[in-house]
């Protein structure tokens, strides 16, 4: 199958530097945790460059993209033999790893093993995937090029879309979505690895390694997101990997690490915007490191040099279409009201009391009833609202409130891992010897500032959670270097097993895509095994915009309708009239139509529809599509015009 060549890409690029490292004389490189980190940035980069380079003769398709791939591949290969293929790199787990950490290792591969498979056995079925993540990519394919077209949903065009080529590759070369939900899940593995890698760097031992990489698996809500084709997972990965290099370089500058670093920093720029936020303690952080070195001077000035060129060249073209249409890098600003419209220090604090507390949930409601209590409390202390619009997004619909446990991908808490960053930060405040690791606390200063930082910048939200992501992984490191000093191994021992074991929860009952039906609960969509996919893709809809959905389309596909326009909002689902009509029927074509905002600038080819969906339209429109299209067929939600 083609969509194999970026995976042993992957395969043979860790080989070949395994290869490579092991021919250099005390080499400090030969961990098999960066190679990976390292060979995740090298596929990724490849990935972006070669739809990049088909975008400009819009040959965005099945014959560009394997070619490109089958050059990639040809291209380590030789690599690989070149510099010897018999070398194997130092593992983690070798002779020398102590007999007790055995399980805990087999119990990470375990979550991500069953996360993976509900990754398989699972169509894309969030919210934002099928508003705008995997339609967006549907439309790419279409029209064999990722500029942009008319859309009535903004947001197909101007965020980010890092996370998205990487599913445009797997779409394109499986000839379906049966691989997407892997590409957040592959990077959730990687997450795991390198937050264990910091942890080295910042001067763990292999229990705190892996007590890092215990509490990166068990996060609840990368659990939930592992399976998805949401993008907080990328983005946490790019960041980490962007740390690691920076770290590396704070030792000795070397071209590789400088390139790598380039490249995972402009692969977080081009997987989520805050990552622009997220990542400016730790430049700040390296650029100190570097200035208190008399000899630091040459290599600070190549490394900026060789970064900031590369995380340039990797956006460029998203941030050039961006201007071209929004005359803004990223996007049109008057629709984006996700920052905040008052500053100071009571906004920031009533972010931070907020943004803490929503992880403070307990499975007993009234605790989190009197919980949310005290926070309007504190508020009123302050003289703040804890709804206040000016630092509230959405505060009608999402009013603050600390929700009950629950596992749904857009807003689960993080109670156990929230805990244990504030215990860990107690632990070593209270430790003279720890105080004295100045790495850890650098780093440590490094991810509080990134979480201040957001508070400042950004509303509150009912999904903060998941703006929130990227940030406890990277307190992993430092939990596992203060949880590894306890000299009673058995008290974090059993913290660990207790991570693992409540991990399951999150891993078997996700709400979208559940491997088991919880018990006593009729009320929650159906499992995996107990519903067909097309039915999966509209899991998290109501029983009623499920039935106008399966009705819809049966409707166009039994008419063999080959134009579909759609006449939706900003927040309607698209992907689900991609995924179920689209199989066996390459022909049909789909398009939005009476575009009103500022994509409706954008030409395309003709396009005379034979049949419309919509939502809620108006009294002319439908007297219009009437006369134009056929009569109108009321469908549950859902409006159908067609002969």
């Amino acid at each position: 199958m083609l969509i194999l060549l970026p995976g042993l890409s992957w395969m043979f690029l860790n080989l070949a530097l395994a290869a490579y490292f092991s021919r250099q004389a005390n080499s400090t490189s030969h961990d098999w945790r960066y190679l990976t980190v390292l060979a995740f940035t090298c596929i990724g980069f490849c990935a972006v460059v070669i739809i990049e380079l088909l975008n400009l003769f819009s040959l965005v398709a099945l014959t560009g993209v394997s070619l490109g791939w089958g050059m990639v591949l040809s291209f380590i290969l030789f690599f690989w033999f070149y510099h010897g293929k018999d070398s194997r790199p130092n593992v983690l787990i070798s002779s020398g790893f102590p007999q007790f950490l055995w399980p805990f290792s087999i119990g990470i591969g375990a979550v991500v093993v069953m996360v993976g498979l509900v990754a398989i056995l699972s169509p894309p079925n969030t919210w934002d995937s099928l508003t705008y993540h995997m339609s967006r990519v549907a439309h790419w394919i279409q029209n064999q090029s990722v500029q942009h077209y008319p859309t009535n949903i903004l947001r197909q065009l101007y965020h980010a879309p890092g996370n998205e080529f990487m599913v445009l590759h797997a779409q394109i070369l499986s000839g379906g979505d049966r691989f997407a939900n892997l590409v957040q899940w592959a990077f959730y593995i990687g997450c795991i690895l390198g937050t264990s890698l910091i942890a080295k760097q910042i001067g763990s031992d292999i229990w705190g390694q892996l007590l890092a990489a215990i509490f990166s698996a068990t996060i609840p809500m990368a659990i939930l997101q592992a399976s998805s084709t949401q993008s907080d997972i990328a983005v946490s990965f790019w960041l980490i990997a962007t740390v690691v290099f920076l770290l590396r370089l704070q030792n000795y500058f070397n071209w590789l690490d400088a390139c790598a670093a380039g490249v995972s920093l402009g692969l977080a720029f081009l997987t989520k915007a805050l990552a622009y936020v997220y990542v400016l303690p730790f430049v700040v952080w390296f650029l100190w490191s570097y200035f208190k070195r008399k000899d630091g001077l040459s290599g600070l000035m190549k490394t900026t040099f060789v970064v900031v060129v590369l995380s340039l060249l990797i956006n460029a073209g998203h941030l050039s279409r961006n201007i071209g249409l929004f005359q803004h890098p990223l996007g049109p600003l008057q629709t984006i009201n996700l920052t905040n419209e008052e500053f100071g220090i009571r906004p920031m604090l009533s972010n931070v009391i907020r943004g803490a507390a929503s992880h403070a949930s307990f499975p007993i409601v009234e605790i989190n009833h009197e919980l949310t209590k005290y926070v309007y409390v504190v508020h009123r202390w302050l003289g703040s609202d804890a709804n206040n619009p000016k630092t509230t997004y959405a505060p009608d619909f999402g009013r603050f409130q600390i929700r009950p446990l629950h596992a749904h991908e857009d807003s689960s808490s993080n109670p156990i891992h929230f805990w244990l960053i504030l215990i860990s930060c107690m632990i070593y405040l209270s430790s003279k010897r720890m105080r004295e690791n100045l790495n850890l606390f650098r780093f440590t200063m490094s991810v509080l500032t990134a979480f201040l930082l957001l508070c400042t910048i950004f509303k509150w939200q009912v999904w903060i959670s998941r703006l929130q992501l990227p940030l406890f992984f990277l307190w992993a490191p430092a939990v596992g270097c203060v949880l590894s000093a306890f000299k009673q191994k058995w008290m974090t021992g059993i913290l660990a097993a207790a991570l693992l074991v409540t991990s399951l929860y999150w891993a078997l009952f996700n709400f979208s895509r559940s491997l088991l039906r919880w018990p006593f609960r009729d009320d929650l969509p159906p499992t995996i095994f107990e519903s067909t996919r097309d039915l999966l893709y509209l899991n998290n809809g109501s029983k009623l915009v499920r039935l106008s959905y399966l009705l819809a389309v049966k409707y166009i596909q039994d008419r063999n309708y080959k134009n579909l326009g759609l006449l939706i909002s900003e927040d309607d689902w698209e992907y689900p009239y991609w995924a179920m009509l689209l199989p066996g029927r390459q022909s049909v074509r789909i398009e939005h139509l009476e575009v009103g905002n500022v994509s409706s600038r954008i030409k395309r080819k003709a396009f005379i529809p034979d049949v419309v969906v919509a939502t809620n339209p108006s009294e002319v429109q439908i007297q219009h599509y009437e006369r134009e299209v056929g009569p109108l067929r009321k469908l549950g939600i859902l409006w159908v015009f067609g002969k």
